[in-house]
Order: C-alpha cells, then sequence, then structure tokens
C-alpha cells in the first residue's frame, strides 16, 4: 500500500521515555490499533558515549547525540543572564538529545529525583514561591 493510503489510529512523535512507552502500549493493546512513531533522531548504539554508561555524563556534549537548542525560560531578561548557560542574543542553552530513544540516551535512562532544597534554591533566586 502507498505511504499516502496508509492511515493510523494514533501517530506518536518521538521515541524517548514517554513516547516510546506511549507506542508500545498502544500497539501492545489488543484491539487491533494501527500506530506509527516516528524520531528523527540517530541510532546512538555504535556511540561510546551512549554503550559505555559511565560514559553517559558526556552525552549531553557529543556532536553526534545532541541538538543545540536555546530558550528564554524567564520573561524578565534580568534573571536570563543570571543563567550560567545564558549566550547573549540566543538565550538558555538547552541541549536535547538527537538520538533515538530520546533524551533517555543522554541520562541513561535514570531519573534522579531533585531534594527539596533544589526548589527551595530556585525559588530563592527567582522570587517565585510557586
Amino acid at each position: 500500500m502507498a505511504a499516502e493510503e496508509q492511515s493510523f489510529d494514533f501517530i506518536v512523535v518521538g521515541s524517548g521515555a514517554g513516547g516510546g512507552v506511549l507506542a508500545s502500549r498502544l500497539a501492545r493493546n489488543n484491539q487491533g490499533l494501527k500506530v506509527l512513531l516516528i524520531d528523527v533522531g540517530s541510532d546512538p548504539r555504535a556511540n561510546k558515549h551512549y554503550q559505555v554508561p559511565a560514559f553517559h555524563a558526556l552525552a549531553t556534549e557529543d556532536p553526534e547525540l545532541r541538538w543545540d537548542y536555546f530558550v528564554e525560560h524567564f520573561s524578565n531578561p534580568s534573571l536570563a543572564h543570571m543563567d550560567e548557560k545564558y549566550t547573549p542574543g540566543k538565550g538558555v542553552f538547552y541541549p536535547r538529545a538527537s538520538a533515538i530513544g530520546g533524551c533517555t540516551a543522554h541520562h541513561a535512562m535514570i531519573t534522579v529525583y531533585p531534594d527539596p532544597s533544589d526548589w527551595d534554591d530556585i525559588a530563592e533566586m527567582t522570587g517565585d514561591q510557586s
């Protein structure tokens, strides 16, 4: 069947920790749903920063595993200037994984739960108690 004639019940964009799991669960639900998972990233398995768990800390710095995005986190520019990753004219450096599996390729599939003091420090720095 030609690609333009195919239809899907769900199209999931991104195969990271969220998208990959969602697409898998939708496809395995035994209801005959057609699921398409789209990811623009490359296959990271040949990269040593992906293969060797001790090297995952370097994954965000590896040009083969990252896209360099810049974001505006703050409506107040003076707060943005306080961020060590701020680049004038661009914003705050926010690298994202450019590999199949999304940011799990950057984080060795580990989520570190922040200590409550981390949130308190952010609230104090920004003056935002929310």
